[in-house]
């Protein structure tokens, strides 16, 4: 099912495809490596411990860890155990308007526990439980199934980010409410505004506070900088655009709101590890 080339792994999606489910029960530790694909786990018993460049998280039981394309990362099994492993790819998805905003949310590793995501963990593990099961059907409408249960997924994931995002669960309930929605308009004000000029000021008064103290909190409610996730929007977007055969390595950057093509190709490799014309070639080699 998989190559490794380096680092990268060839995900080899079946004939006409775009994801892949399966149980892995092996206790073999998957040293760091990244694909274009997005990975979704979730263990079915026993615990893993899943590192990527910046951080590590110890999966437990039914919690989820969605893994975004060309995120470096490493798996190791904790004694015996199982996990449910998702992988696609967005391609399928690029149709839709809304996908943009999708990526953007989804540019950062994202862990679904009873603790992060208190209001949409259940449903989240049930919609990895039957995405599973119809993919072992393997009847000619199980992947249309799979395909809607997913989209299901990541809407609530979505929406719950954008409207609260998850370390507000551990404020208390005012904080939670306020912070809540005056986070949710400055999400709302770079969604649609990053492919242009997005201004810390701006984004400091619509949320009600100086751009020092700002700083501060985006990084901890956020769990990144307000620049880091301005630029993984910005990429976020500029994968949907390299899907576009048409458009050259300038035009993308510069739709995607980078200052210039140099900066463009700098941070997209730092974060993906591939230079975006490398990143073109691999998405035209993708099978399926």
């Amino acid at each position: 099912m998989k190559q490794q080339e380096g680092n990268r792994e060839h995900v080899n999606f079946p004939h006409h495809s775009s994801i892949v489910v399966h149980e892995n029960r092996s206790r073999e530790t998957y040293p760091f490596h990244w694909h274009t694909a997005f990975e979704i786990i979730m263990p079915e018993n026993g615990s893993y411990l899943v590192e990527t460049t910046n951080s590590a998280y110890v999966l437990q039981e039914s919690q989820i860890l969605i893994i975004p394309p060309g995120q470096l990362h490493q798996l190791s099994p904790k004694g015996e155990g199982s996990r449910l492993i998702l992988l696609f790819h967005y391609t399928r998805l690029n149709s839709f308007q809304e996908f943009s905003t999708l990526m953007g949310a989804l540019s950062q590793v994202v862990l679904i526990t009873p603790q992060t995501f208190p209001r949409i963990w259940e449903e989240s593990r049930q919609l990895m439980v039957h995405m599973s099961q119809e993919y072992e059907k393997q009847n000619p409408v199980c992947e249309f199934e799979i395909l809607s249960s997913l989209l299901h997924l990541l809407v609530l994931l979505v929406r719950e980010i954008t409207v609260f995002p998850p370390c507000l669960s551990h404020e208390g309930n005012s904080h939670h409410q306020d912070y809540g929605y005056r986070f949710r308009d400055v999400l709302e004000y770079m969604a649609g505004a990053y492919t242009g000029q997005v201004s810390l000021a701006q984004a400091a008064s619509i949320a009600g506070f100086s751009k020092f103290h700002f700083s501060r909190l985006f990084k901890r409610i956020m769990g990144i900088s307000f620049g880091d996730y301005l630029t993984g929007l910005r990429l976020s977007h500029a994968k949907l655009l390299l899907l576009d055969s048409s458009l050259t390595i300038t035009q993308i950057a510069l739709q995607s709101g980078f200052p210039s093509p140099s900066s463009f190709n700098r941070m997209f490799k730092q974060v993906n590890h591939c230079t975006p014309t490398e990143f073109k070639k691999l998405m035209r080699q993708s099978n399926f």
